[in-house]
């Protein structure tokens, strides 16, 4: 009986420093989690302290009132007058003034004007412009909208993020009645660029291809929108290698021609509206010349086997 109440004593004794230990073990974690970085005790539940405002503004809100926005320094009497302060302030560098006489949509579109003036920063804005008169109502306008026919000229470029910036455009702006004042539209319903005409194409490519075949690569380049052309290399090289009289002759649109994916993927499907295809004509090898209208003038962007 001694031996086992022997067992019995160490069992318990082993039990209670098991229990011990455990607590032990508890309570240092319960310490060590109810203590800030100053290890002091900290009087409420840490998750407290990432609790979201419940009286914050929500994250999606709804679009300001149109007449919550400044206006212009000064009123516009009519469409026109709308018109031409909005893109005079833009041609001078003043978004802040064009932002203030954006419409509803517009300023519901950049509810700020750094947030219309981030938006014009890639924009070709313009250089000059004119307004023609209001005639009668166009056809789906809705009432108090009034459309305005301008003639718009801005430097002219072609690059693969803005494409074809034409010299001059011919556009059609709209302006609406809104809260008693003139306001507008922020883009142009309708803009049409106004390219050199076709018959000038010819002559500019037979300056180019005549450069070429006197192997005059400097004075071929300074024809062209870039030094490298689209299409294959073997094609622009043709005149100078095989040299002999090579011709150009009357252009035609992209679909009557060979292929043109490497200007259309350069420059997007619109370019289909504004290049033009010349045939140039060698002696034993005949090919597409691609032009562009930069300015008032043709040049070569690219060329096409075939012709």
């Amino acid at each position: 009986m001694s031996r086992v109440g022997g067992w019995l004593r160490r069992g318990a004794v082993q039990l209670m420093i098991i229990a011990v230990g455990l607590g032990l073990g508890l309570g240092g974690t319960a310490l060590y989690r109810s203590r800030t970085s100053d290890d002091k005790p900290s009087a409420t539940p840490s998750s407290k302290r990432f609790a979201f405002d419940q009286t914050a503004a929500p994250l999606s809100p709804g679009a300001p009132a149109a007449d919550s926005f400044p206006g212009p320094e000064t009123e516009p009497p009519d469409a026109v007058a709308a018109l031409t302060a909005f893109l005079q302030a833009e041609a001078s560098g003043r978004p802040d003034a064009a932002w203030a006489l954006l419409d509803s949509s517009g300023h519901e579109h950049w509810p700020t004007g750094p947030a219309w003036s981030a938006s014009q920063q890639d924009l070709a804005l313009p250089v000059s412009f004119e307004v023609a008169p209001p005639g009668g109502p166009e056809v789906g306008t809705a009432p108090g909208d009034v459309d305005l026919h301008v003639d718009v000229a801005r430097k002219p470029s072609l690059d693969p993020f803005r494409g074809l910036v034409a010299a001059r455009s011919a556009e059609v702006w709209r302006v609406r009645s809104e809260n008693g004042h003139w306001r507008v539209v922020a883009s142009p319903v309708e803009s049409r660029p106004v390219l050199p005409p076709d018959a000038s194409a010819p002559q500019a490519v037979q300056g180019w291809v005549d450069r070429l075949s006197a192997c005059d690569q400097p004075g071929a380049a300074a024809l062209q929108v870039d030094p490298n052309l689209l299409g294959p290399a073997d094609v622009a090289a043709a005149p100078c290698q095989r040299k002999g009289t090579w011709t150009a002759g009357n252009p035609v649109s992209l679909d009557r021609g060979g292929d043109v994916q490497p200007l259309l993927a350069a420059y997007g499907q619109g370019a289909a509206s504004w290049a033009r295809l010349v045939p140039v004509t060698g002696t034993d090898r005949n090919f597409w010349a691609e032009v562009a209208p930069v300015g008032d003038a043709w040049m070569v962007v690219g060329v096409a086997a075939g012709g």
